[in-house]
């Protein structure tokens, strides 16, 4: 990934390697929150398709179509530059 951003043009880039087990044994202070912030004001997780790689089908319905509405909350410039595939009609379910 860093290197991809390199490649982009990012000249100011660095990144973590490992995991908080890592980070702590080499002297970084590492804190957990389980409750900061609050549930509702959780805006980049998705608490309803944590399970969706369990055999949970609701929760991976649930994870599909919060996915495929982000495509409809794309404005021009952003669609422009993904360029996202549209289904045919016969390939709609």
């Amino acid at each position: 990934m860093i290197q991809r951003l390199g490649e982009f043009g990012a000249s100011n880039v660095a990144g973590c390697v490992g995991g908080p087990d890592m980070w702590e044994k080499g002297g970084l202070s590492v804190v957990t929150t389980p409750f900061e912030p609050s549930e509702k004001d959780c805006i980049d997780f998705l608490f309803f398709v944590h399970d969706r790689h369990n055999d949970n089908l609701e929760a991976a319905r649930q994870y599909l179509a919060w996915e495929l509405n982000l495509l409809s909350q794309l404005d021009a410039q952003e669609r422009g530059a993904l360029n996202p595939l549209t289904a045919m009609e016969a390939e709609i379910l």
